[in-house]
């Protein structure tokens, strides 16, 4: 454990240093941040934009309050807790799957939708507007998380996108995500029948980040740890 800790400890201290020897702006966390104040003045949240590039908030209501204490410190100084918080995430996630924590897929299914439930619930009650604005039309417009046919987008539909040179693969992108979910989805089951509970969380990890309509380069972290678990 000493070696594990240790190791973790370099990997961080490397990525924070290569995050800044690149001059990574952190322009995610920025509009997060800006979710803030937008919530606490009343104002209309998916008219707001952020940074010079005017970026959307993209998420549902609930991620606004959670988003307001990063409102506490600024940019340079959220760098460094942030990039800890993301890694040791992974880590978490990648120790119960290999430790087979959790309870039977059903059991976690029902516990994934009531938190969803609960989490939607309370949003409709503290921001009304945002909340039916977002499941009644923000939700479908997929163009607001940007074009699908940029270079960063390594989802099917990006990649049917460029390949067929429209920002609107149609049918194509349907029918794949289709056949990808299915088969993505046996492979799960499959897994999860052997006891291979880790590769069942992989596969629907992988699975998602392909249907998804649109997945940046950086969605696919997931890569760690199926190269952690292909290794071990």
């Amino acid at each position: 454990m000493p070696l594990a800790a240790a190791v973790r400890l370099v990997s961080f201290a490397a990525f924070w240093a290569a995050q800044r020897a690149a001059g990574v702006s952190m322009i995610d966390l920025m509009v997060y941040r800006a979710e803030g104040p937008t919530v606490r003045a009343g104002a209309d949240l998916y008219a707001m934009r952020a940074t010079e590039a005017r970026l959307p908030t993209t998420y549902s209501p609930f991620a606004a309050p959670a988003f307001t204490p990063l409102t506490l410190l600024g940019v340079p100084a959220l760098r460094a807790p942030a990039t800890a918080a993301s890694l040791g995430l992974l880590i978490t996630a990648v120790v119960r799957m290999r430790n087979g924590a959790g309870n039977f897929p059903l059991g976690m299914t029902i516990k994934a939708a009531a938190v969803f439930c609960a989490a939607t619930a309370t949003a409709a009650a503290a921001l009304p507007h945002d909340s039916l604005r977002f499941w009644t039309s923000m939700v479908f417009e997929t163009g607001r998380v940007g074009h699908a046919e940029d270079t960063a987008d390594q989802s099917l539909r990006g990649v049917l996108a460029r390949l067929f040179h429209t920002g609107v693969p149609g049918p194509w992108w349907a029918a794949a995500a289709a056949l990808t979910a299915a088969l993505g989805l046996a492979v799960a089951v499959c897994a999860e029948l052997l006891g291979e509970r880790a590769w069942a969380a992989m596969a629907c990890a992988v699975t998602a980040l392909l249907v998804s309509p649109v997945s940046w380069s950086h969605h696919w972290v997931w890569c760690v740890p199926v190269v952690v678990l292909a290794l071990s």
